[in-house]
């Protein structure tokens, strides 16, 4: 039986505080907010008298939570208030009555969390809970002294032993009765505030050990605020749809209720910056011992999302792998969320036209799904979203099906992914670059590819390569500004080209609308360009070896015939005399080529006009004009 199994059995509807403020919040917020509708946890109990409780035993779905030593002190609520808070059965009217609580302080000698899901378990202990000022259920600051956890799992046919130790604690700020309200209210509008949750938080330190098999631990770990806004639907109720998918992966219905309330839940919160100080991780294998060191890790959120991972190497006796640096800028997780939910109601419909065994997608969940992804798509307006990766280094030895004995050893400079200038969800920007990937040619080898490059006297492989475009509204023109490969010591190929009447309704709807562009769309200009890295005459003399001719000999064979030929094809066109000249001084110099093929009418070359030459490309020839220049 499956953890999502057993809560859904313990009231599913009410365990939404138990995952979604765990996924959302600070780890130091934790102890301080509901765990379970069954049972909250810590919810801030407080009477105008002094107070003291010994023990409160709260079971919940999942386990028990047990506080000890509760001493409340100048609260507006008496011992009974406090006792039937702690243990209410509903979060429903609980954010009215924190919101009117008043405390001068809150102190528990310790927390004790007990978890049971399946065969494993797991205690965790908070020691010295205490806060601040409380007004209007808004804590000025919350501190936990240090915090424990015993856990055991089982692994194949043993059971291991899992501990944890957590540093100091602290978080300012914290507005309970904001947190329930998050959790039980709605805005149907959509367009509810955002409102701080909680301010700066901190974990001192953080370790995690398991039996013999590993070690990590974590630095400090810090955030600026969190924030958040009501949904247009009780997050309560979201969490169901989540649960209610386990086991419905080919309901229609089911599967578009998760992805609307996925965006949903996106878009109810925003966070500030975040760091974590690094982590370490000592890790035992039967192939031996290795290691994982991270650097630092930062997070930015609202208006400026992002994130980056500095020095990660991961070590082991036979190899290792190392990062410079991993990140990303922009919302990336929004981009996803609404690609995956656009693509899932175009699947929806082929599904609803192939499967007709399977249940229709209701309307009212369509709706539902239509209106999230546009909203993501909204917020993804104007923003560009990137996925980077800089200075990449491994060692490792080769795999079981390698070609060659040698280990594998390869260095990266970077790579970069970026879309951005959104149409609903549809980039009208683009750009991939991989920078110097260098890799040593393996000294023997069955592929055939690596080698014809050690036959040209390689002896690594160093390739960059990018691709770009670019769409501009004015003109409706689709650039093509960069699709290049550059192997060093071999050459550089570059292609690029203009493509205009691309109609901004293509970007808005590309399944439905691609058809325009049959009408529409124009070719421009088209450019080629060959440089030489040192490799071009190598390339020749394996060819001219081949030929069983000497280089020189070879070369000039196809500097003189190569002209002719063009001349042959071209015959008639203006431009033929200088391209023929061009080539034929390319490869005798075997320098750098650069052709540009450009529409000979402002209008450009029509999709259909290219349609209808796709049998015979020479209808085309009165309708392009050539530039061509050789070193």
């Amino acid at each position: 039986m499956s953890h999502l199994t057993m809560l859904r059995r313990g009231n599913a509807r009410h365990r939404l505080a138990a995952l979604l403020v765990a996924t959302a919040l600070s780890p130091a917020l934790m102890p301080l907010l509901p765990f379970d509708y069954n049972g909250p946890g810590i919810t801030r109990a407080l009477a105008k008298e002094n107070v003291l409780i010994e023990k409160i035993d709260i079971p919940v779905g999942f386990g028990t939570i047990t506080l000890n030593q509760v001493s409340v002190t100048g609260s507006s609520l008496s011992k009974a208030d406090i006792e039937a808070l702690f243990r209410a059965n509903s979060l429903n009217g609980l954010a009215g009555k924190l919101e009117a609580l008043d405390a001068d302080r809150l102190a528990i000698r310790s927390i004790v969390m007990t978890v049971k899901v399946e065969n494993n378990g797991s205690t965790t202990t908070y020691e010295n809970f205490e806060t601040g000022a409380i007004r209007k259920g808004v804590i000025e600051k919350a501190v936990i002294a240090s915090g424990r956890m015993e856990s055991k799992i089982k692994k194949e046919d043993k059971e291991v032993a899992l501990n944890g130790t957590i540093g100091r604690m602290s978080i300012d700020t914290v507005d309970l009765g904001g947190g329930v309200r998050w959790m039980t209210d709605a805005d149907p509008s959509g367009k509810a505030p955002f409102k701080r949750l909680y301010g700066k938080s901190s974990v001192d330190s953080f370790r995690m050990t398991a039996a013999d098999l590993f070690t990590v631990d974590v630095g400090k770990i810090e955030s600026d605020y969190f924030d958040a806004r009501l949904g247009r639907r009780p997050l309560g109720d979201m969490y169901s749809d989540l649960l209610k998918a386990e086991g419905k992966k080919d309901d229609p219905t089911t599967s578009a209720n998760v992805f609307a309330s996925l965006i949903e839940f996106h878009n109810s919160y925003r966070f500030g910056a975040a760091s974590i100080n690094g982590l370490k991780a000592d890790i035992k294998t039967p192939q031996g011992n290795g290691t994982l060191s991270v650097g630092p890790m930062t997070m930015k959120g609202a208006e400026d999302p992002g994130a980056k991972v500095e020095k990660i190497e991961f070590r082991m006796p036979d190899g290792f792998m190392r990062f410079g640096e991993i990140g990303g800028k922009g919302d990336v997780y929004g981009a996803m969320l609404a690609s995956m939910a656009r693509a899932a109601l175009l699947g929806f419909d082929a599904g609803g036209k192939k499967a007709g065994d399977k249940p229709p997608l209701t309307p009212e969940s369509r709706a539902a799904l239509e209106k999230a992804a546009v909203e993501a798509a909204a917020n993804l307006q104007g923003k560009d979203v990137s996925v980077y990766v800089r200075s990449i280094e491994a060692d490792v030895p080769p795999g079981k099906d390698a070609k060659s004995p040698d280990r594998v050893k390869f260095t990266v400079e970077g790579f970069e992914s970026m879309v951005g200038g959104f149409i609903g969800i549809t980039p009208t920007k683009l750009g991939l670059g991989l920078k110097k990937f260098v890799m040593p040619l393996p000294a023997t080898t069955k592929d055939a590819g690596i080698q014809s490059l050690k036959d040209i006297g390689l002896d690594k492989l160093d390739v960059s390569a990018g691709i770009g475009a670019n769409w501009v509204e004015s003109g409706g023109k689709l650039s093509i500004t960069d699709i290049s490969v550059d192997v060093d010591k071999v050459a550089k190929v570059t292609l690029k080209g203009d493509l205009a009447g691309v109609p901004r309704a293509f970007f808005e709807a590309p399944t439905t609308n691609w058809p325009m562009l049959l009408s529409t769309g124009n070719v421009q200009r088209i450019d080629v360009a060959i440089a030489d890295r040192g490799g071009l005459d190598k390339v020749l003399a394996k060819a001219a070896k081949e030929q069983g001719k000497p280089a020189d000999q070879f070369r000039m064979e196809l500097a003189g015939v190569a002209p002719v030929m063009i001349a042959g094809v071209l015959a008639g066109h203006p431009d033929a005399a200088k391209l023929s000249q061009a080539v034929g001084t390319f490869l005798q110099s075997l320098k750098g080529l650069d052709v540009a093929a450009i529409s000979a009418s402002p209008a450009g070359i029509t999709v259909p006009e290219i349609m209808a030459a796709s049998n015979n490309p020479m209808l085309l020839l009165p309708k392009v004009k050539f530039e061509a220049s050789a070193k």
